[in-house]
């Protein structure tokens, strides 16, 4: 069995899968986080990271699902590679993302195409002999797979695409630039912080109730901070907020900074002295990867206020990995984050993955000594 014992040596893993691609000079990359899952952005984030960083590539053109627009692929995609975001949302759990993915394939047999690390799951065998009709009629497809059933699973239907085993994109960011600078002393917490997701995915057996534990904080990604801004106020809003530079001197004196003052110092070195966002300006949407790039600090940010954490979400245990963080992993709904545990980080010292709510607690004795919980 490979060490994989830290998220180095899963980093480099991903190294490994990645070089079998070979050389990418031009590409685009296709359904680019353009909502708030922070996990999601980390993913994009890494991407970015290979293809501007390690390839030198040449990012023509930059999409999520909302802003993107055929007419604008077609002008800017030059001799490009079609690059797809990897996640969890390979299959029919998340429609939106597979029906864009499939509509891609479709249209572009004349362009190499790459789908980034997958999680593959179908509840449906018609829409994975659906899938696998489209998939397997492009002449140039390779499928990266996140754990060991999807690359079984991609082998056995997607066979005539070239199929690589690969960690998740988010460890592309191991060793990410001024970390240890921005892990201060946030902690606030002496509890731990059940991450929690409240969705699709969301087995019923790990509710917040069923863990028992006496204190605890239950929290899924931090909700994007709403700045306020002049187009928020209305002839119904009180009158003071229409008196010239109340609204910027309430949002940038109060908001940003003395509201959450450690934050605040933290935040802003990150946004706009941090070595990655050269980087960004190479790209055709900078905007999009600040947003992701604030994401990224917020989670940060949110998990670093606690000595350990529990939680259902991929990239949860993904980030606590990154950060060093103990922490007790539960499934999801269908099993991805135990496929994915039991592929990579089950060698991860400070980390168990437990299966039933009884688990939690012995699991946290054994990777934390606090007791207040």
């Amino acid at each position: 069995m490979p060490d994989l014992s830290t998220p180095q040596a899963i980093q480099a893993a991903l190294r490994r899968s990645l070089d079998q691609l070979g050389t990418i000079p031009e590409c685009v990359l296709l359904n680019y986080p353009d909502y708030p899952n922070i996990g999601d952005h980390l993913i994009g984030l890494g991407t970015l990271v290979y293809l501007l960083h390690h390839c030198q590539a040449k990012v023509n053109y930059l999409a999520g699902l909302q802003n993107f627009r055929a007419e604008q692929l077609q002008e800017r995609i030059g001799q490009g590679t079609i690059i797809l975001q990897g996640g969890g949302n390979l299959g029919d759990l998340w429609y939106e993302h597979q029906s864009f993915r499939e509509e891609i394939i479709s249209q572009y047999h004349n362009r190499r195409i790459i789908i980034m690390p997958q999680t593959i799951h179908f509840q449906s065998q018609a829409r994975l002999d659906h899938t696998a009709q489209i998939f397997n009629a492009h002449p140039d497809l390779t499928i990266l797979v996140r754990d060991r059933h999807s690359e079984s699973l991609a082998r056995n239907h997607f066979n005539q695409c070239r199929i690589i085993p690969a960690p998740d994109m988010a460890f592309w960011l191991v060793d990410l630039p001024w970390l240890p600078w921005f892990q201060l002393n946030f902690q606030q917490h002496s509890h731990p912080l059940y991450h929690c997701r409240n969705d699709a995915e969301m087995p019923p057996l790990f509710q917040p109730e069923n863990l028992s534990l006496r204190k605890m904080t239950v929290a899924d990604w931090l909700p994007p901070v709403q700045w306020l801004e002049r187009r928020m106020i209305t002839p119904d809003s009180p009158w003071y907020w229409r008196l010239p530079g109340v609204v910027r001197l309430y949002r940038e004196l109060w908001q940003k900074r003395l509201s959450q003052t450690t934050a605040w110092l933290a935040y802003h070195p990150w946004h706009y002295w941090h070595p990655y966002n050269k980087l960004w300006q190479a790209l055709p949407e900078p905007l999009m990867v600040r947003e992701s790039w604030h994401y990224c600090y917020q989670g940060i940010y949110q998990f670093n206020r606690y000595p350990c954490v529990i939680t259902n979400r991929l990239h949860g245990h993904i980030l606590c990995v990154l950060l060093g963080i103990p922490h007790v992993f539960l499934p999801n709904s269908y099993g991805k984050n135990q496929l994915w545990y039991e592929t990579w980080t089950s060698q991860i010292a400070n980390v168990r993955f437990v299966t039933s709510p009884e688990e939690v607690r012995p699991a946290l004795e054994a990777i934390w000594s606090c007791r207040n919980y």
